[in-house]
């Protein structure tokens, strides 16, 4: 089946079809969603001590992780990548000062 090729989205089963099977399709979205949410409260708490783009590659890791990712290329590369080049556009490109935070001042 090449639907990707044709232009046509995947099918995914419905909720409806999860359901009559047993399956409870709502518990593992509530679990991620408060997973995710407790990564969120952890940023804003960690921004202060370690930093903005330590927290950031944290922050990306925890959500790699909640999402299943388990490639430890992807999860190392990922949250590194991202805050590096995040730090480089807004400290060196557009040379705006952000704090280290109270670990590295």
């Amino acid at each position: 089946k090449a639907l990707a090729s044709e232009g046509q989205a995947p099918r995914v089963p419905r909720l409806k079809a999860l359901a009559s099977e047993g399956q409870a399709p709502r518990a593992p979205r509530l679990k991620a969603l408060a997973l995710h949410s407790l990564a969120i409260v952890a940023f804003g708490t960690l921004i202060e001590l370690a930093g903005l783009w330590l927290s950031t590659a944290a922050l990306l890791l925890a959500a790699l992780l909640i999402a299943g990712e388990r490639r430890p290329a992807i999860l190392i590369l990922a949250p590194l990548a991202t805050a590096v080049v995040a730090w480089f556009l807004i400290s060196v490109v557009l040379d705006v000062y952000v704090d280290p935070g109270a670990w590295f001042a």
